[in-house]
């Protein structure tokens, strides 16, 4: 029914295929419920309720994402095509690959390697040592004494 995108009406029989289908080849809910003709909360209301909704729209996303990740890898491993204009003129064409999607990818399937590496280090005053300082009991407790002796 055309409006239902504005919030008037029912929604159109079949949108929720409608609806997974686009949400798997774009993982953009907004995007998805454009296409089904259906607000987005008509979507969001379908899959609190519905287990077997929910289910289907994580796979949908899953293979939606999957498939910006296929197209992440095409562009940084093969690139892309552009063209060269000289004076106005079209001479040819050069590749362009994409270096930082080459390291995301290299991030998220090797991050022991490519990963961010953080290191933490505490200091004391002026970068010195730390200076612990034992509260109450508790000297007791690391000395050994279970405190139950008399």
């Amino acid at each position: 029914m055309p409006g239902h995108a504005t919030g008037r009406g029912k929604p159109p029989a079949g949108w929720r295929d409608v609806f997974l289908n686009a949400l798997a080849e774009c993982p953009n809910v907004t995007r998805a419920a454009a296409e089904a003709d259906v607000p987005k909360q008509t979507a969001y209301r379908a899959r609190s309720t519905s287990a077997k909704f929910a289910e289907q729209w994580d796979e949908a996303l899953r293979q939606g994402v999957d498939a910006l990740e296929g197209e992440a890898l095409r562009r940084a491993q093969f690139g892309t095509e552009k063209p060269v204009f000289q004076g106005g003129v079209l001479v040819g064409h050069v590749t362009e690959y994409s270096d930082t999607l080459m390291m995301f990818l290299l991030k998220a399937h090797n991050p022991e390697k490519f990963g961010d590496k953080q290191r933490h280090e505490v200091t004391g005053a002026d970068g010195g040592a730390l200076q612990l300082t034992w509260i109450g009991g508790l000297t007791e407790r690391f000395d050994g004494d279970d405190g139950d002796s008399e």
